[in-house]
């Protein structure tokens, strides 16, 4: 009898949605509700845009195939800070830097390979910045759900450990990440001020188009 308890009560905790996974998972979908959007955009093309804002025809033709090129490492880019801060919220802020001093190394070279070597001249700095982009979270996720090292450091500095669960799961946190709309929204509540904070940003890039 008191085997068949604890069978229970571990089945029970394994049913369990790890909470910070399920606020990662939450954080990634509200990004990409954001920036995929203005990634194909940049896809179909901004130069109409651009011609309206003042630019010259040359210019924009320019800036609309780099930003085509650039698109999926505004996708990347968005998947790699949102993990970033996850992570610094867990108290492991140790694992980013470390992803980040891979890809510095990496981008020179690949600058050098594209641009110099190859010849795609300025469109070789956006293959360059997409790959540097595209290596940081690859690089996270490998460590964290890949390596034994990784999926223990996240067991325990997640909580699930101190409960008694004993692998990561995904399925039952993607669902209740993506399952309620309050939480959805209290992300929003909580991340819409650090848009207004950058307003000062936002401002300058508005002006390079004037």
């Amino acid at each position: 009898n008191d085997a068949t308890i604890n069978s229970t009560e571990v089945e029970s905790l394994e049913n369990i949605p790890i909470q910070p996974l399920v606020f990662l998972f939450r954080g990634l979908f509200v990004q990409m509700l954001f920036v995929v959007p203005i990634g194909l955009w940049w896809i179909r093309g901004i130069q109409p845009l651009l011609l309206f804002l003042g630019q010259g025809k040359e210019l924009s033709q320019m800036t609309e195939i780099y930003l085509r090129i650039l698109s999926p490492g505004l996708w990347c880019y968005s998947v790699n800070f949102t993990f970033t801060s996850w992570l610094q919220s867990i108290n492991m802020a140790d694992v980013p830097p470390y992803a980040a001093l891979a890809g510095f190394v990496m981008h020179i070279p690949l600058n050098i390979l594209l641009v110099r070597v190859l010849g795609f001249g300025y469109q070789g700095v956006a293959m360059a910045t997409v790959m540097f982009q595209l290596l940081q979270p690859i690089l996270i996720c490998t460590y964290l759900f890949g390596t034994a090292k990784g999926r223990s450091r996240m067991l325990e500095h997640t909580g699930a450990k101190g409960i008694g669960r004993t692998h990561l799961s995904f399925r039952r946190e993607i669902l209740t990440a993506l399952g309620s709309p309050s939480g959805i929204g209290q992300y929003l509540v909580l991340s819409l001020p650090g848009v207004v904070v950058i307003t000062e940003w936002w401002a300058s890039e508005v002006c390079v188009f004037l």
